[in-house]
This record gives structure tokens, C-alpha cells and sequence, in this order.
């Protein structure tokens, strides 16, 4: 690398300004614009995803409502299924209302599932926790997906990087757990799925590569990562920018 010719900068995200920054990414995604001009997206729950689905909707979509399983008051916890929003189906932009199952019955290679994690690892394995005894939606999904090659996007903050996925799902099953201080859970990994965490959405958003340098913050900074972000310097310039917009820092997302 010349640095001669290139800037370096240093950002820092809490968890939720990192689940903006991913929203913004994965709304210009070339695979989801594509769906939203002409074929079919499928929002599946999660916290993330809420930021996602507000973003292309428009309009703001409640997360304790989008979502299934959270961690919360320090354990593994459950929303009960009547305060739960559905996924969040968009065929050419547009909201539709219909069943998940049938939805995917039709789903075709240019298609798209957002899915959230529980856990990503530095070879790209996602892990998703299962309180379900039947896997829950991507217990349900993943085959179908892998089988008709959609498109499989996988939103996910650094804050929930881990060192293997594929080990950690040694651990885990709803029956193999003798005592838990939450719900207990199955771990499935999932290969091959575009991760899109803070480092491919600065890369999709400023076009600079981003590494994490750093993690952890203390109260409201808690679960934060430190990026180093390097590239042209327009493009480290626009990179801040973007953080200074999930920050609330800066009025209008940069152009």
C-alpha cells in the first residue's frame, strides 16, 4: 500500500449506528435494487433488519416488534409470537402481503433473503441461534435458498464476532443443554451467505477497506467497534461522513 497516495482514518460505531451504517449498505446493494426494480425481497425478522426494512419502506419499523429472539436483561429471550410482526415481503417495491412459504415457493436466483445472525466469524460463517424445535425460518429456508441460488444477505454487526461459528454449533442444542439461565438454543451455521457487516458497508458505501482495529466501549458506548478505513482521500472523506450520519452527527446522508 502507498500510503504516499492514499489517507488513513479512524471511526468508532456503537451497535446501533453500526445497524444504520448496515442499513445504508444493504439498501444499495446492486442484488436488493435490482429486487426492489423487478423481482422479490424478503425481510426476515431481527433488530438489524428493522433498520433495513425502514429504510426501504420508508418509513420506521419498530424493533422489539421485528424481531423473534433477543438478547436482553443479559439472557437468551424470546418475543411471544402475539407481539411480533411478520417479515416484511416486497415484490418490485412494493409491500405484499402473503405467506412466507408461498413467497418462497416462487423465489428464483434474482431474488433476495435478508436474514439476520447471532454470530459471525473472520471466515464469513454465520451463525443464527435457534430456539425454535424446528429451526425456526432459516431452518425452514436455507435448503430452498442454496438449492435455486437466491440471493442470501446476511446483516451483521462486528459487535457479534466470534472466534469459530463452526465450533460454537458443537456446543449448543435445545436437549443437550442441561441448565440455562435463558432460552435454550440450537446454533446453525451458515456458509456462503453475503455478510454484510460495518467492513462491506463502508466498502459498498465510501469504497474504502475498513478493518477492525479495536472493540469494546464503557455505557452507552458499550459493544462499540473502532474501524481503521483506508483508501483515496475523497473516499476516507466520505467514509467519516457516513459515520457522522449514523451518529446523528450530519443532516443528510452524503452524496
Amino acid at each position: 500500500m502507498d500510503m504516499d497516495r492514499k489517507s488513513l482514518g479512524l471511526l468508532t460505531l456503537t451497535p446501533v449506528q453500526s445497524k444504520k451504517l448496515i442499513a445504508e449498505a444493504v439498501a444499495i446493494h446492486p442484488a436488493v435494487r435490482r429486487a426492489m426494480e423487478e423481482g422479490t425481497i424478503v425481510i426476515g425478522l431481527g433488530t438489524t433488519n428493522a433498520y433495513i426494512a425502514a429504510r426501504l419502506l420508508g418509513r420506521e419499523v419498530p424493533e422489539l416488534k421485528f424481531c423473534a429472539g433477543i438478547i436482553r436483561n443479559g439472557e437468551l429471550d424470546l418475543i411471544p409470537n402475539e407481539d411480533r410482526m411478520p417479515p416484511f415481503i416486497l415484490r418490485k417495491g412494493r409491500e405484499l402481503q402473503a405467506e412466507l412459504t408461498d413467497i418462497l415457493a416462487e423465489f428464483g436466483h434474482e431474488d433476495v433473503l435478508i436474514k439476520g445472525g447471532n454470530a459471525v466469524d473472520t471466515e464469513g460463517i454465520v451463525g443464527v441461534l435457534m430456539a425454535s424445535r424446528e429451526g425456526g425460518t432459516i431452518g425452514r429456508v436455507l435448503g430452498l435458498i442454496k438449492a435455486r441460488g437466491a440471493n442470501l444477505i446476511m446483516p451483521i454487526g462486528l459487535e457479534k464476532l466470534i472466534p469459530s461459528v463452526s465450533e460454537a454449533a458443537r456446543y449448543l442444542g435445545q436437549d443437550r443443554i442441561g441448565i440455562s439461565t435463558g432460552e435454550k438454543a440450537g446454533l446453525m451455521p451458515v456458509v456462503g451467505a453475503e455478510v454484510i457487516s460495518e467492513l462491506q458497508a463502508l466498502k459498498l458505501l465510501a469504497g474504502v477497506k475498513a478493518v477492525m482495529v479495536a472493540s469494546g466501549g464503557w455505557g452507552e458506548s458499550q459493544g462499540s467497534v473502532t474501524l481503521s478505513v483506508t483508501g483515496q482521500p475523497p473516499l476516507v472523506e466520505r467514509a467519516i461522513q457516513w459515520a457522522q450520519y449514523v451518529k446523528g452527527r450530519r443532516s443528510g446522508r452524503p452524496v
